[in-house]
């Protein structure tokens, strides 16, 4: 169970502005999702739903569609539990619902009744259509308010729906448009021209060579360090070390800002992604971990650039990426 407590006072969970409402005017009791109940607190000007003034001191149930009164305030109670306390209540009232709404120069034909009233007309109307509880909660208030019904609200009703349709139909017409023009703008050709397979044996002699003087120089240490392995887990610990190295080297550089290994940079290509942006570290690792596949089918990833329509090789394609001319 939640419990709100409105009112003029500080101390309250939501402080209303207005002199009419009492220190501390109303509660609101939150059950469950489906179980509203308030109760006014014995309050100088009394609290209304739906134009009905209740009971103090009265547990009161209420309905999502009800509209609540304290004071000179319309409150849109079912947003409080939705709100942290102190709030300001701005965002979940209209001030002065009481006062007339007299006709003006771009309406003089409108008819002067509360406030409230439009407010109820308007969110009932939201769904496109008004059930036959909000028929009966306007033709109560109006009874409590001497309005006519028939001839007053009925036909701010049919105007409400009217506005109500003829703003959804807009909105359709305005998401087709804009379909439409997404449809029929052509993407522009891109620039960008894909690394030949010359250019890329060029790159890979050139890391090979470089890789090489790496491993050599990482073995030499090895064995000036711990000696020649000479035990099958020795052999694999190496071997470890010679990959990390390999994987460290191409992904690092082709995730930099140079997106390139020293051997594509020498030939003036860079590897992107399939939107021709830099790649991340990770995807950069799986291009590498997938050149794996191209070798144990006979290299035949490898020879792939020479014939797929952007020139990728296999584990390019396995992790969607592009070799491009810088």
């Amino acid at each position: 169970m939640e419990v709100k407590i409105i009112g003029r006072a500080s101390s309250c969970d939501f402080v209303v502005k207005d002199e009419f409402v009492s220190r501390e005017h109303l509660q609101i009791i939150k059950y469950s999702e489906t179980d509203f109940r308030i109760i006014d607190i014995d309050s100088t000007t009394g609290t209304y739903v739906n134009g009905q003034k209740i009971k103090p001191e009265i547990e009161i149930s209420v309905e999502k569609t009800d509209i609540i009164k304290i004071g000179n305030t319309l409150l849109k109670w079912n947003e409080f539990f939705k709100k942290e306390s102190k709030m300001p209540i701005n965002d979940i009232y209209a001030t002065k619902p009481d006062d007339d709404k007299p006709g003006n120069a771009e309406n003089n034909n409108r008819t002067t009744f509360p406030e409230e009233l439009y407010q109820m007309v308007k969110a009932f109307a939201e769904d496109g259509i008004y059930s036959e509880t909000e028929k009966v909660t306007l033709k109560g208030y109006c009874t409590s308010h001497n309005i006519d019904y028939e001839n007053t609200i009925l036909p701010l009703m049919n105007s409400a729906i009217d506005e109500i349709n003829l703003s959804n139909k807009q909105k359709e017409q305005h998401q087709s448009t804009n379909k439409q023009i997404i449809t029929n703008v052509e993407k522009e050709p891109s620039s960008v021209i894909f690394a030949t397979f010359g250019q890329r044996l060029g790159a890979f002699v050139i890391d090979a060579i470089i890789v090489g003087i790496l491993d050599f120089s990482a073995i030499l240490v090895i064995v000036l360090t711990t000696g020649i392995a000479t035990s099958d887990d020795e052999v694999a610990l190496n071997n470890a070390i010679l990959l990390v190295i390999n994987w460290f080297y191409f992904a690092l550089f082709e995730s930099s800002k140079a997106q390139a290994t020293l051997g594509k940079q020498a030939i003036g290509i860079k590897v992107t992604n399939e939107n021709e942006n830099r790649i991340s570290f990770a995807k950069a690792s799986g291009r590498f971990f997938g050149r794996i596949v191209s070798t144990v089918i006979l290299l035949i990833g490898y020879l792939m650039p020479l014939w797929t329509e952007k020139k990728q090789a296999l584990h390019d394609i396995i992790s969607g990426c592009l070799v491009v001319r810088k």
